[in-house]
Formats: structure tokens, C-alpha cells, sequence
């Protein structure tokens, strides 16, 4: 019995016919057949177009070449970035130094209403010639606030060579006449004043003469007089009860005189002088606060240099409220009534008595 195990169940190769009878030696590393191939050695001569690269780099296989020659550009490349960088520091400093070295030549003040230019930049302390980047704002916002007037100072610099002084300053409720005393104000005083500005909280601002009175928008303020001091000094507060309640009878009435403003329409005025007699809180009122239980309120004889519009003097003289100490609206009130009717029948009146409760006493 045949053993099948032993026979080959392979087919037989099957060898391709040659269509050529030339055999071709796959070897890669030799392109011409039967000739020996020799490997150039690098050459030394200095004739030869390649004699200027360094045996460093000929030595070295292509891969780590090409690595060596990427390293060397990417340091060439920083290395002139690190020069530009150090050129245009450089070239900013210099130039720079000569920006902010600059002198100061324009000075911007805004807000100032009571202090002059030149009692700002005396007060200030800024001269020709210093540069801008020396100010220090803080300090010279903190010298400027010394000054009675200033409330807040804020200080903007714009270099070169400018600076921006903004100020908020005290505002006066009236002019508050002192009596006559000796050693009242300083004695570096060349000329005595007997003037000052007042603010709401009883703060001394400004003094003024009179004859820096007669030439300022302040002398439309109100008048305080009869007040009695030793001694006073420039941006501290008073604290005299009697002329707290000075201040509070000024703000009721410039409270009543707003109110007055806002309700009377010119429909219901029949002609010009009844309108200076409803339109009483217009004109500028003296307020004497000597008496410390009466309370005295003023107009003065004549205000036509005051109304330049009116060509005839309000009243030919003067007229005294008495008002006391207390219910100041109350008795501001009474008056608008009552005043209109007396005035038709006592042109010439001199005082109203308003300190009782169910009567008005008057001095024809």
C-alpha cells in the first residue's frame, strides 16, 4: 500500500522563461557591474570649491550637520534680535530723557472763583524753569489745600511740559463785618480790614477792604455785622452761637426767596415798583446780630448803584425787621403779608416789631 504521507503535496516550482539572456546583480552599492568601486576620500586642496568648509563639517554624517547648522542660525538669530533689542533700549532712554527732561512752560488752572491766578502760583510755589518730572502732585496738591479758599486741589501732569491745577473751593454765604479792635488781624496787614468772606460752617476765607469791596461781585453777598472777636485767623471756624443763628436765618430766607422766585410769574405784577416792593428777597440784606435775643434784619437806605436796571432808589430809608431768636420762617411769612399794605400807607416806615406772637409793632 502506497504511503501518501511520505509524497509532497507542494506543487513543483515553476521557474519563468528569461526573456533576455543578460543577468542583472541587484546591488545598490556598486552601479557598474564587475568594476570595483573605489570611495573618495575627502581632498585637501586648496584649488577645490569645497576647500573653505571646516574637515568639521565633512566628517560628520548629513543628519548631524543639518542639526549643527539649524543650531548656529537659531543663535546668529538671537543674537541679532539681543542687538536690536539693546539698540532701540538704547535709542528710547536718549531720546526719553530728553521728553521728560523738559522745563515747564504752560500751567492750566481751572476752578478758581476767589483766588487770583498769581495767588495760585504763589501759593503753589511753582517757578520758571522746573521740570515736570521733579512736581510731585501730592505734595503740591497738599501745599495748595494750606490755603483758606481751597477745599480740594487735584493736580494733572501732561509731559512734556504742562500741568493741570483743578480746585474746589470754599463757597461764602456773606461778608461778615467785624468791629473795630486792635490786633484783630495780623500785623504784617499792610492796610486793616474790617471784611471777610464767611462760609456756611462759620469758616473764615478771605478778607477784603473796602475798597477791594467796592470792585468785586462780592459785595452783592449779604452782610453779618455786629460780631465781637478778639482775635481771628484765616481758614478756622468760628464757633459763636450768635452767629449760627445768623447763618440760619440767612439760609430760611434765601430758602423763602427761592420758593418766592419760582411761584411769582410777571402776569401777576401790575407795575415796576410793585415789583421791587413782592421782590423783596432779590436785594442784598443786612443782618445785625449784636442784640444776642433780637435779631435785626437791614436794607440799606439806597441800592440803586446795585440795580443799575432801576433808575429810582428802593427806599429813601432804611427799614429794620426785628426778628428775635426763633420761628424765623414763621415771622419771614407774617412780613411778605403785612409788608405790601404798610407800605402804601407808611412809605417812610422804619421798623417792624415781628418778636410777638398776635401783634406787629411798627415805627412810622
Amino acid at each position: 500500500m502506497q504511503d501518501l504521507k511520505r509524497q509532497s503535496s507542494r506543487r513543483p516550482a515553476v521557474r519563468k522563461l528569461r526573456t533576455t539572456s543578460v543577468s542583472i546583480r541587484k546591488n545598490r552599492s556598486n552601479p557598474i557591474p564587475g568594476i570595483a568601486l573605489k570611495l573618495r576620500k575627502p581632498s585637501t586642496d586648496p584649488n577645490n570649491r569645497t576647500s573653505w568648509i571646516p574637515q568639521y563639517f565633512k566628517e560628520n554624517e548629513p543628519a548631524l550637520l543639518r542639526h549643527k547648522i539649524r543650531w548656529l542660525l537659531e543663535k546668529l538669530i538671537a543674537f541679532c534680535g539681543l542687538v536690536f533689542i539693546l539698540w532701540l533700549t538704547g535709542g528710547s532712554i536718549q531720546v526719553g530723557q530728553a521728553y521728560f527732561q523738559k522745563a515747564l512752560t504752560k500751567v492750566q488752572i481751572n476752578g478758581n472763583q476767589l483766588l487770583s491766578d498769581a495767588e495760585v502760583l504763589r501759593t503753589s510755589g511753582l517757578r520758571p524753569g522746573q521740570r515736570l518730572i521733579d512736581l510731585n502732585p501730592y505734595q503740591l496738591a497738599a501745599r495748595l489745600q494750606v490755603h483758606p479758599l481751597v477745599q480740594k486741589a487735584d493736580i494733572r501732569r501732561r509731559f512734556p511740559d504742562e500741568i493741570f491745577l483743578f480746585f474746589n473751593e470754599y463757597q461764602p454765604v456773606a461778608l461778615l463785618k467785624i468791629t473795630q479792635q486792635a490786633n484783630v488781624f495780623s500785623p504784617t496787614a499792610i492796610t486793616k480790614q474790617n471784611y471777610v468772606l464767611i462760609g456756611k460752617d462759620q469758616r473764615l476765607l478771605k478778607q477784603l477792604s473796602v475798597a477791594e469791596l467796592l470792585d468785586s461781585t462780592h459785595k452783592r453777598l449779604p452782610l453779618i455785622k455786629g460780631l465781637t472777636v478778639s482775635e481771628m485767623k484765616l481758614g478756622t471756624r468760628l464757633d459763636s452761637a450768635v452767629l449760627a443763628r445768623g447763618i440760619k436765618f440767612l439760609t430760611t430766607f434765601q430758602e423763602m426767596a427761592a420758593t418766592q422766585n419760582a411761584e411769582i410769574s410777571v402776569t401777576h405784577i401790575e407795575s415796576e415798583d410793585q415789583a421791587d416792593l413782592v421782590n423783596w428777597p432779590a436785594m442784598p440784606i443786612h443782618i445785625d446780630i449784636s442784640d444776642p435775643l433780637n435779631l435785626k434784619l437791614n436794607w440799606p437806605q439806597n441800592y440803586s448803584n446795585l440795580q443799575p436796571s432801576s433808575s429810582q432808589p428802593l427806599r429813601s430809608v432804611p427799614l429794620t425787621i426785628q426778628m428775635g431768636k426763633r420761628d424765623f420762617d414763621k415771622r419771614l411769612k407774617t412780613f411778605q403779608t403785612i409788608y405790601p399794605a404798610l407800605y402804601k400807607q407808611h412809605p417812610q416806615l422804619k421798623s417792624i416789631d415781628l418778636r410777638y406772637r398776635n401783634r406787629v409793632m411798627l415805627v412810622p
